[in-house]
């Protein structure tokens, strides 16, 4: 009996060989892929390379929202290539963001992305990588699937180092303000190999206020090592200026794309400052800059002096005591409460694609019994409990040591308000304008001590947004007066 059924097994074991060796191509599951029979890998990506890969087609699908369409989103993408850097050390590995000229302003994420075995094609695992313009537009890519071809069409044999083609889908989402848009999209990119040298875009405060910061835009990531030794300001004799310089944080470990330069003290009066980048500066690729970059910025004359220790922007001594720069005006209301003189100081927070502040500078001696000096600001903007700056006080010596740097009011907007325009005219047939939220009236006291008997710099400033903050709430800030107390 035993004898039979070893006979059957046997039988079996021949007839499912049969079955294997008989199959068609419509059997997959049973067909071993080319690289299980060779036992060779799948196609990868030329180690330590940048590729950066222009947008040939898009179709975009599923919109919802607002804020845009479809074209929109194409000529975004084709203003920023994608960037594929591949690191020497780190195989089967790419790090996958936008890039853009330099002057555009935009901060991007740098996703590291791991390849999937494929005997064919370059394949990456999902990743999804995020664009900040500076105009308060955020672009978001969650890609589901990438795939990376020879760009002439070749069968991929080993490595990929030339032409490169590659196709991605996913879904998208496009942020500005309070509203989004969002869809699926299919797109083309391709490239070769990057060999330019790394650019340079420097942002200085074109008005030239003192307290001003200046930022450095570069194309692509470059290596933080040494930076502050390879970025000047000098003055016209060619003096240096103490400054610190910080990157912008990457995903891509000691490497940026932004760079902040803030002098340790006022620039200097009436001077004519340049801005210079050295040309050491190493991409990824230890690819210097083509070139140094230099940039000059002229700073404002002294400003006038206070006449009185109270300040209440009064028409007859509002525009004689202060140097206005930007978006400064002296306006009679705001749909608040009259204020003391009957007039406010209102200065406007600059959207984030400049750098310069709106301010207003003025000078007065410390007298004898001063502590503090103190202003009344209220905050108002169009967009209920968002993101906005603060109003920045800044007190220094006229050899421009600062001495106390002040923020307020720091809250978000709530309560509401009739508007600058049409507060009171609705008696007259005209809407009133009910679209303007404000913060509560705060004193912001900043402190004198050491200083009697000295000159005091102040510098009264609304920063220019960050890219986060929505450029359509228009904040903007009242201050009522400004007064040296006891």
């Amino acid at each position: 009996m035993s004898d039979v059924h070893a006979l059957t097994a046997l039988t079996r074991v021949a007839a499912l060989t049969l079955a294997v060796l008989t199959a068609g191509p419509g059997c997959k599951s049973e067909t071993p892929s080319p690289a299980a029979e060779t036992g060779t890998p799948g196609p990868s990506l030329q180690r330590n390379r940048i590729f950066r890969l222009e947008l040939d087609t898009l179709t975009v699908k599923k919109i919802v929202g607002s804020g845009g369409d479809a074209n929109g989103l194409k000529a975004l993408l084709a203003d920023y290539p994608l960037y594929v850097w591949t690191p020497e050390k780190e195989a089967q590995i790419a790090w996958v963001g936008f890039t853009g000229a330099p002057g555009s302003f935009a901060r991007s994420s740098y996703t590291r992305v791991k390849f999937i075995a494929d005997p064919y094609v370059v394949r990456m695992d999902p990743f999804a990588i995020t664009l900040q313009l500076r105009d308060g537009r955020k672009l978001e890519l969650d890609v589901s699937a990438v795939t990376l071809r020879d760009g002439r069409g070749k069968e991929a044999a080993g490595v990929l180092d030339d032409d490169v083609r590659l196709e991605a889908r996913g879904g998208f989402g496009v942020l500005s303000g309070e509203t989004r848009l969002s869809g699926d999209f299919e797109g083309l990119w391709s490239g070769e190999p990057d060999k330019s040298s790394p650019e340079v875009h420097i942002d200085t405060p074109a008005d030239g206020v003192p307290s001003g910061v200046v930022r450095v835009f570069f194309d692509e990531p470059v290596r933080t090592t040494s930076l502050p030794e390879r970025i000047f300001i000098r003055d016209a004799e060619r003096r240096t200026l103490e400054i610190d310089v910080t990157a912008e944080r990457s995903d891509i470990l000691d490497a940026t794309t932004q760079l902040l330069v803030k002098p340790r003290g006022l620039l200097p009066f009436d001077a004519r400052l340049s801005v210079a980048v050295a040309s050491e500066i190493p991409d990824l690729l230890n690819r210097r800059l083509g070139r140094a970059a230099l940039s000059v910025v002229a700073t404002l004359s002294s400003p006038p002096a206070l006449a009185a220790t109270f300040h209440d922007f009064a028409a007859s001594r509002g525009e004689a005591e202060f140097t206005k720069v930007g978006a400064v005006d002296l306006i009679p209301n705001f749909g608040v409460e009259i204020p003391s003189s009957g007039r406010f100081l209102r200065l406007l927070a600059p959207p984030a694609v400049g750098t310069t502040s709106a301010a207003v500078l003025t000078r007065f001696v410390v007298n004898g019994t001063a502590r503090a000096l103190e202003l009344r600001v209220k905050k108002v903007a169009r967009t209920r409990d968002a993101e906005t700056p603060c109003l920045r006080v800044t007190l220094a010596s006229p050899k421009g040591v600062v001495f106390s740097v002040d923020c307020g009011p720091t809250e978000v907007p709530k309560k509401p308000l009739l508007g600058p325009e049409l507060a009171g005219a609705g008696a007259a047939g005209i809407p009133q304008d009910r679209e303007w939220v404000a913060t509560p009236w705060s004193d912001l006291s900043v402190p004198l001590e050491g200083q009697r008997g000295q000159e005091v710099l102040v510098i009264i400033e609304a920063p220019p947004l960050t890219p986060t903050m929505n450029p359509a709430a228009l904040t903007q800030f009242l201050v009522d007066f400004l007064r040296v107390v006891p």
